[in-house]
């Protein structure tokens, strides 16, 4: 029993140092990631300095005009990028007449299709009410006697 619990104390320590083994590998790798990162960030940084003066800023300019198609549209792109609640709220305020006409129509075509099955129903009923009177009518009918 003794060499059974100094076995399982042993495989113990084992897995405990190699976590920690995993643990310290994995910070190590953390570090040189951010490190990695951070010397990526500072050479995109110290290329984009050298590379400025070259180059000049190079800004499209957005044509605003509104008397025109494309200028129009441009406007109305920013000022949707500027104002996207103001957008929202004023597109739903459009579109609210539609929905509520949608709610009516749906609530009529259910109510058309809950009397078309009453009416089946009914129709039903009254062809299956006059086929037995008339099962009833027949068998009541005197036998004539031939003469």
């Amino acid at each position: 029993m003794h060499r059974l619990v100094g076995a399982t104390n042993r495989s113990n320590k084992q897995k405990q140092t190699t976590t920690n083994n995993n643990v310290r590998t994995r910070r190590s790798f953390v570090t040189l990631r951010k490190d990695f990162l951070s010397f990526s960030l500072v050479e995109l940084a110290s290329r984009e300095m050298s590379e400025q003066p070259d180059q000049p800023d190079i800004r499209p300019v957005l044509n605003l005009d509104e008397s025109t198609w494309d200028g129009w549209l441009n406007s109305f792109i920013l000022w949707v990028a500027q104002n996207p609640w103001q957008f929202l709220s004023n597109v739903l305020l459009c579109l609210s007449p539609f929905f509520l006409i949608s709610l009516f129509l749906s609530w009529k075509l259910t109510k058309a299709i809950e009397d078309e099955k009453k009416e089946k129903k009914l129709k039903a009923k009254r062809t299956a009410q006059m086929s037995k009177a008339r099962s009833l009518r027949q068998s009541k009918k005197p036998v004539q006697k031939e003469s």
